[in-house]
């Protein structure tokens, strides 16, 4: 088992491949059956369409669901995997146990409830099933997550391999075990699809073999080149951001220093008012304390506890009337009286100070802001300069690139220009020719069982 997967944006390309046979063409001979899933229909030519209506309503989708259109639209909507079986299970593999094997994929990538359509192929030596999925949830809009999805397709498969009592790819076990140990190891990546038929057509003979090993060479160099250069341009990308973040923390740290120096500055400005202040209340309460020796000095103290202003309010005036029985009627009512003056002519003071306070900061906050200002314009003008440094640098790379493919085709044509024509014989074209055909009747027979069985039941 091999699955394969990609990522695409045209629900009608994908199914115009797979519901038709190669090269566009009209027919559909090597369509041996399709299924479709979490649709209301079984038409494979609707069904993409209805996937591709739901993947343009995904913001309509979320705001019925009660979640947010905030954030950026997805585009790769459509999840295209490729299940292919060993060659030598086409005589046993039927097509329950491909529709098993889909269910089972599909469970790995998470995408149970998403909407789908499968199409299996014959037209190969191998039994393989394509399953187009809309990565738009039909129901909450979310696109289907895709951390860590080629690591649970490849879990998928051994685990599938194992199952079936028999592990074909034992490649892909070693990478596994490898990764139980704690090791990080990555499979093989593809060949891309035009350096696979440019040496396949060059395949064979001793000077082409040659010529094949030179050139994945330089590949493998420039692509060394790349990669370095692409760490290089992240590494630079990551130093001006961490450098600006640390000037900038610097600037905010240093501001704040400047403000408590102010703050201190004008505490101590203050501090002998509040010592005047604190002599004041100390002696009126001595006072407070011989008067209340008399009668005519505790109806003192009750005349000076008493808050006339609160009394001419008509929102505090009960509350106003009760403290005035208690300063005429008790010493702790009169005594309460003069710490509540005291405590408003201390929050006077108070208020004062925090405006000469938020004064004395103003400045310091306005310089602050503009020297952040300033160093927000330098890191601007230093990223500007080093995107477009970047820019050249990747637009130069891709260059390269250009020119390596023309030198590889061009030494790719110098291999089929001298070397002489070659031909595999008789009895290996009749082997492959007759190993095919058996494979593709073997097909064709299993998809007339099944139509017969169908159109029985």
């Amino acid at each position: 088992m091999i699955p394969k997967l990609h990522k695409g944006t045209s629900f009608r390309g994908l199914a115009e491949y797979c519901l038709h046979d190669k090269d566009r063409a009209a027919t559909s001979d090597r369509v041996v059956w399709t299924e479709t899933r979490n649709l209301a229909t079984r038409n494979p030519d609707a069904a993409w369409r209805v996937m591709a209506s739901t993947a343009m309503s995904q913001d309509y989708l979320k705001e019925r669901a009660g979640g947010s259109k905030v954030g950026r639209k997805t585009t790769t909507t459509v999840e295209h995997l490729t299940l292919s079986w060993h060659p030598d299970e086409s005589e046993t593999l039927t097509r329950e146990e491909m529709v098993r094997a889909a269910e089972l994929a599909t469970g790995a990538l998470g995408a149970e409830e998403h909407q789908a359509l499968w199409v299996c192929h014959d037209d190969s030596d191998h039994p393989h099933l394509h399953l187009i999925i809309n990565r738009i949830h039909p129901e909450t809009g979310k696109a289907l997550p895709s951390s860590r999805e080629r690591l649970r397709l490849s879990k998928f498969a051994l685990e599938y391999e194992k199952d079936r009592g028999r592990v074909l790819c034992e490649n892909r076990e070693l990478n596994w075990r490898a990764r139980d140990r704690g090791e990080y190891t990555r499979g093989q990546k593809d060949r891309a699809r035009h350096l696979h038929e440019l040496e396949a057509a060059n395949d064979g003979g001793q000077e082409a073999e040659s010529v094949r090993a030179e050139q994945r060479g330089k590949d493998h160099e420039l692509g060394e080149r790349t990669r370095r250069l692409r760490d290089r341009q992240a590494a630079e990308r990551a130093k001006l951001d961490d450098a600006y973040r640390n000037t900038r923390a610097g600037l905010r740290a240093e501001g704040e220093t400047k403000k408590l120096r102010r703050i201190n500055e004008v505490r101590r400005e203050f501090r002998p008012a509040w010592e005047e202040r604190a002599r004041a209340h100390r002696s009126e309460l001595a006072e407070f304390e011989d008067r209340e020796r008399r009668v005519l000095g505790r109806v003192s103290n009750a005349l000076q506890a008493i808050d006339f202003g609160e009394l001419l309010r008509s929102n505090t005036r009960s509350a106003a009337l009760k403290d005035a029985y208690n300063a005429l009627a008790s010493r702790g009512g009169r005594e309460v009286g003069l710490r509540r003056r005291q405590h408003r002519e201390d929050a006077a003071l108070k208020a004062e100070q925090d405006q000469a306070e938020r004064a004395a900061t103003l400045a310091e906050r306005r310089k602050l802001n503009e020297r952040l200002r300033a160093q927000r314009l330098r890191y601007l003008t230093e990223r500007a300069s080093l995107v477009m440094t970047q820019r050249l640098e990747r637009a130069k790379n891709r260059a390269e690139w250009r020119t390596r493919g023309r030198q590889r085709r061009e030494a790719y044509e110098k291999v089929r220009e001298h070397a002489p024509a070659r031909d595999a014989g008789p009895r290996e074209h009749a082997d492959a020719d007759s190993r095919r055909k058996r494979v593709i009747e073997s097909f064709r027979q299993k998809r007339a069982r099944e139509r017969d069985s169908e159109q029985e039941r």
